[in-house]
């Protein structure tokens, strides 16, 4: 049983669930994140699920409501920035800065990306080379090959779609 910690890009998510559905046909996906860390987890030892995103300005309420269902009910360490002319700024150096100062400091010995973003390949290079083992969990079509590359173990989303559905 190892330490797990799991990092939610909750962008890149977003963006790839809306690119899985139009593949699939489906108006919209929608992940239920708790069916999701379960199965992430397995029987290891969950020590915090991270998730790291950006909101409008001013909030849009169903959106607000999602991160506080996440923070409250799920129990997410949320991180919210601010759009700032359209764009997001901050998500992915935040994930980052965590997913390395605990990957570094021994805070977790599997390490658990939810993103295919290749802005994340120097950070996992870094903490895979002190130790923690780094999973990868993104849909196939929005995984970074590099990222793919480094990784020590994938999770296609689009295979357990059906599982972490939100119904």
């Amino acid at each position: 049983m190892r330490r797990v910690m799991i990092f939610i890009d909750g962008s890149n998510v977003y963006h790839s669930m809306k690119e899985y559905g139009k593949k699939i046909d489906k108006a919209t996906y929608h992940i239920d994140y708790q069916k999701l860390v379960n199965i992430l987890k397995g029987s290891n030892d969950l020590i915090r699920t991270y998730y790291f995103a950006s909101s409008a300005v001013p909030p849009i309420e169903q959106q607000t409501a999602f991160y506080t269902k996440l923070k409250d009910e799920l129990k997410f360490d949320t991180h919210i920035f601010p759009l700032k002319y359209h764009k997001e700024k901050g998500v992915d150096v935040a994930l980052a800065i965590f997913y390395l100062a605990f990957g570094l400091n021994s805070g977790y010995e599997e390490g658990i990306l939810v993103t295919g973003d290749r802005d994340l390949e120097t950070a996992v290079t870094f903490v895979k080379n002190k130790g923690p083992v780094t999973k990868v969990v993104s849909f196939r079509h929005s995984l970074s090959r590099k990222l793919h590359d480094i990784a020590d173990d994938i999770i296609y989303l689009d295979d357990i779609a059906a599982e972490i559905e939100m119904k």
